[in-house]
């Protein structure tokens, strides 16, 4: 990602992310399976961290992007 400062390993736009950040990892691709899941928490380590969303939070994330 071009906003991820390589130092910090953070986000230099946090505040103002693009959409497509706010929406990750509840995209449908990731979520579709539980395969897909588990792929995702590999290749993302702050997935599967972090608190527990509730289904109705994820869909409700999920229906603002579709990816």
């Amino acid at each position: 990602c071009v906003f991820l400062d390589g130092k910090t390993r953070k986000c230099t736009v946090y505040s103002a992310r693009p959409r497509q950040c706010r929406t990750w990892p509840f995209w449908d691709s990731n979520i579709r399976t539980p395969e897909a899941w588990a792929h995702t928490c590999e290749v993302c380590p702050g997935s599967g961290t972090g608190r527990l969303y509730q289904l109705g939070e994820i869909e409700q994330q999920v229906g603002v992007m579709r990816i």
